[in-house]
């Protein structure tokens, strides 16, 4: 997994310094991507009223996806967006006095990126997904010893199209978990850890959105013990 630092964030048009200035203005985001999880979460701590916040929603661009929100801004057709770098930046450096009024600079620990496998594939292929995140681990561990290389690498790699300066601001703006961070991320079965406290957040949000219904769903039952746990060893 992966801690977002600095990748995600609302950006403003000058005159706007917080997410309190959003009220009556234009926002852009893609609803129910991690870019609505972070402004639900950033609005839920800025002190302004339920009836606000919804107003902010209610009102919003909403995109079909979360590259359109730093389109929109940098056109200056909205007064702020949700976007992740590169983007986010981009959109920025286009629009002369706007700037980033809250990241995940400031909102840390709250967008994690995992690996996901629905529980057929993992039946089917159980050495595959332990060979995968075995896989992944060693990647982080190249990154972190060899972060020069490993950019280069990246961008002699035609099919990602991600030059080796864009390899080097991307991973500049994630925390890329080594093992013990990954054990820590999900902690022990039945414990309170990070992967239960944003579970548990992003569940509300969804709630509330009225996307989901019923009972709250139990963050542990959707993580594999057995593999989280021995990865980390």
């Amino acid at each position: 997994m992966d801690w977002s630092r600095g990748a995600d964030g609302v950006i403003a048009a000058q005159g706007i310094n917080s997410l309190k200035d959003l009220v009556g203005k234009k926002v852009a985001f893609a609803p129910y991507t991690p870019s609505h999880f972070l402004l639900w979460t950033g609005l839920r701590e800025s002190g302004l009223s339920p009836q606000q916040r919804n107003a902010i929603f209610d009102n919003g661009i909403h995109t079909k996806d979360g590259i359109e929100p730093a389109t929109l801004f940098a056109q200056q057709k909205v007064d702020a967006a949700v976007a992740w770098d590169p983007d986010m930046s981009d959109a920025v450096a286009k629009r002369l006095g706007s700037r980033k009024i809250y990241d995940t600079h400031t909102a840390q620990n709250l967008i994690a990126d995992i690996l996901v496998v629905s529980d057929a594939f993992a039946a089917r292929n159980p050495q595959t997904v332990i060979t995968f995140a075995q896989g992944w681990l060693e990647g982080v561990r190249f990154i972190h010893e060899q972060p020069a290389r490993a950019y280069t690498l990246i961008g002699s790699i035609k099919d990602f199209n991600i030059p080796t300066d864009l390899a080097k601001t991307m991973l500049g703006g994630v925390l890329l978990a080594d093992a013990n961070q990954h054990k820590a991320f999900f902690g022990a079965q039945g414990a309170t850890s990070d992967y239960v406290r944003v579970f548990k957040s992003a569940q509300q949000m969804y709630h509330e959105a009225g996307v989901l219904k019923g009972a709250p769903s139990d963050p542990g039952a959707s993580v594999d013990w057995k593999l989280a746990t021995s990865l980390a060893k």
